[in-house]
């Protein structure tokens, strides 16, 4: 019994990690795609055209999570800021995801 308990718990663990991966890439494709570009290269239309810096940047890369959440909440040049039109665990899926962008 306890092997199953044990099972059941890793699977459940897997399925909350998945999930929330799914969720960053969702709302990364929805609010931030279309300029950060799909591997956060600013090498979208918009991106080229507002000059913005890549996620990818060293600069962007050095900030912590709260730094990117704060960029993410109140916006930074011409990037909107997402306080109020996304939830502040949204906000912290983000600039986590930020972090994994290559």
């Amino acid at each position: 019994m306890k092997k199953l308990q044990k099972t059941a718990l890793i699977v459940a663990a897997l399925a909350f990690t998945a999930g929330s991966a799914f969720a960053q890439s969702d709302i990364y494709a929805a609010r931030c795609k279309s300029c950060h570009g799909t591997t956060g290269a600013a090498d979208t239309g918009m991106g080229k055209m507002w000059k913005m810096l890549p996620s990818t940047d060293p600069s962007v890369k050095k900030m912590s999570i709260a730094e990117l959440e704060n960029v993410i909440s109140v916006g930074k040049g011409h990037m909107p800021g997402y306080k109020g039109k996304l939830t502040d665990a949204q906000i912290n899926d983000l600039a986590k995801y930020f972090k994994t962008l290559k």
